[in-house]
């Protein structure tokens, strides 16, 4: 449920640690799944916004040629790479217990950035109707969940 339903792969971690071990390995692998999930629809909508900003220019105008982002970021085909390395390369101990680490520093510092990128003025500023909208997007997602799960147990 934890990893079905929470926005943040940190949280899912979290989440998924209070409960205990198997639960927090369930979570993360429930989560990931989400992540792996995102590769086509980051594609598709990519795609899409391509071909939106080639039809956007009027004829007789020169188009901008600003740098178009990736298909899929390079985060993604990064984490999937990830994900058949780990899977089909049988890797030694002291990989694993390095890439933990570095895997535990990096979130950390990501967490961090993230935390200093808010500012409760722009919070304050942005009303009420982000986070109703916040509040929404977490029901319907964790009514999915529960609902994943009610049905696969």
């Amino acid at each position: 449920m934890a990893g079905g339903s929470i926005h943040e792969i940190a949280q899912v971690v979290a989440a998924g640690g209070i409960i205990g071990g198997g639960a927090l390995t369930v979570a993360v692998i429930v989560k990931l799944a989400r992540v792996l999930l995102l590769a086509p629809v980051v594609a598709i909508l990519s795609i899409r916004q391509r071909r939106l900003s080639r039809t956007a220019g009027e004829p007789g105008q020169q188009m901008s040629h600003s740098k178009l982002p990736p298909v899929v970021p390079l985060f993604i085909i990064g984490f999937i790479a990830m994900v058949f390395v780990r899977s089909f390369i049988p890797l030694p101990g002291t990989v694993l217990m390095a890439g933990g680490l570095l895997q535990t520093g990096l979130l950390a510092a990501a967490m961090f950035g993230l935390g200093c990128g808010v500012k409760v003025r722009n919070l304050v500023k942005v009303g009420l109707k982000p986070f109703a909208l916040a509040a929404l997007s977490t029901v319907l997602v964790a009514t999915i969940a529960y609902c994943g799960v009610t049905f696969a147990g």
